[in-house]
């Protein structure tokens, strides 16, 4: 809306936005200055239209300029504008114009004026295909990063669901050697310390390199996180200079995570690892002996 309004602020003559609006008889508008720049018939008293030609009749001044009427509707337009422009969007050199295109080359957003200034012949683009660019890899790289991290986050849920079955396992054991323990006097209490930690060393083990296999998995899904957050906290158009080069530089490295390949995790070491706790049992002795019995992993 804000670059539709501005288009029919422009003055004809010096393409800038209109100032001290004048309208003609023929109901063009410009600028009162860039009119009195231009031919003004004295003899004839009349203004020829720059655009249409059509002559219209000054009255009042030496160049009749002073006398033509004002658009006060396009000045009060004009005022509008202006005061709609915020910092973010204006620019700082030529405050009555918005920032609308990118300098590749010297990575800042520039309006139309700093293009033919201070900007000359360097390639450039249009904010709006700026932006389209920044965000289209912001969302490459965000369904990109949400694939690998569901994968990732798949592989874990796999390695990790037997654990419940594991923990069961050994509250069973547990449960089987406490009431054993209850049959028999204290003096079976360093027994039954010793078999406990047996079991639960067993539950270690698998613990332990399930969450070794796993730990690669998680630490990508954790860097994934992180970069996914950094690249998406900033508005795209707004990146420019260091900002946009840090924001380049987080992109690659995440683009370089997500086409890494990781080791797979060995499936025949954590199932073996968890058949021996799935295997084990507890055989108690004959109440005649003090040892509440022993852990033993079933045979296949």
């Amino acid at each position: 809306m804000a670059s539709c309004k501005k288009d029919h602020l422009m003055c004809p003559i010096c393409i800038d936005i209109i100032k001290n609006a004048t309208i003609l008889n023929c109901g063009h508008t410009f600028c009162q200055g860039c009119l009195a720049k231009i031919n003004y018939n004295v003899a004839r008293r009349c203004l020829s239209c720059p655009v249409c030609r059509a002559e219209t009749t000054c009255t009042k001044g030496r160049s009749g300029i002073e006398g033509l009427p004002r658009n006060v509707i396009i000045n009060s337009l004009v005022a509008d504008y202006q005061m709609s422009l915020n910092s973010a969007k204006a620019c700082p050199f030529h405050k009555e114009h918005e920032k609308e295109f990118f300098c590749l080359e010297c990575k800042v957003h520039i309006c139309v004026r700093c293009v033919v200034t201070r900007h000359l012949n360097h390639p450039m683009e249009t904010k709006e295909d700026f932006e389209r660019e920044i965000q289209e890899k912001i969302d490459c790289l965000m369904q990109r990063g949400q694939a690998k991290k569901e994968d990732m986050e798949k592989v874990i849920a796999s390695a990790e669901a037997p654990k419940a079955q594991v923990a069961s396992a050994v509250v069973n054991l547990e449960h089987r050697i406490k009431n054993a323990f209850a049959r028999k006097s204290r003096l079976l209490k360093e027994n039954e310390t010793f078999l406990l930690e047996e079991i639960h060393m067993l539950q270690r083990s698998y613990n332990s390199i399930i969450d070794d296999d796993t730990m690669p998995y998680k630490q990508v899904v954790e860097d994934i996180n992180r970069a996914l957050t950094v690249i998406t906290a900033d508005d795209p158009g707004s990146l420019e200079a260091d900002s946009l080069a840090s924001h380049t530089m987080v992109c690659n490295d995440l683009d370089e995570l997500l086409n890494k390949a990781l080791a797979k995790i060995d499936a025949e070491v954590t199932g073996c690892v968890k058949e021996a706790v799935m295997n084990a049992e507890f055989h108690p002795l004959g109440d005649a002996l003090l040892k509440l019995g022993m852990v033993k992993t079933k045979k296949n």
